[in-house]
């Protein structure tokens, strides 16, 4: 149920609109906001499944940085919120969660040191 959630209730919906940037940009953003919302509740609501809560809530902030292009400290302040998230759901699995690690591997953009840890790490 909770891969249904993410799977065709958000990404369907945000690979769709991401399709059609730059002309979808507002959209995509207002969609991103309500979700991100959402999520939050559930996490605070549905706390048995956080683990998934958290990195759904990692996934939408990685949106909003990949999208945002006017304003740097937006778009830092968006991959901070997602390492975040990412960094918590990690330290909760135990740092099994490899697609985790590559995320914040792809968020470490511009620090090759913490970009190559991420991505060995990933792979030990």
């Amino acid at each position: 149920m909770l891969a249904r959630y993410w799977k065709f209730g958000i990404v369907q919906l945000l690979e769709f609109l991401r399709e059609k940037l730059p002309l979808s940009e507002t959209h995509m953003e207002s969609f991103i906001y309500g979700a991100y919302t959402l999520t939050s509740l559930l996490l605070e609501d549905v706390s048995a499944f956080a683990a998934v809560w958290e990195e759904c809530l990692g996934d939408l902030a990685r949106y909003l940085y990949g999208i945002e292009q006017n304003d740097q400290s937006k778009k830092d302040h968006w991959r901070g919120v997602a390492r975040k998230w990412y960094c918590k759901s990690v330290e909760e699995s135990g740092g099994v969660e490899g697609r985790l690690l590559h995320h914040l591997g792809i968020l470490a953009k511009g620090d090759v040191c913490l970009q190559l840890y991420y991505f060995a790490k990933r792979y030990a």
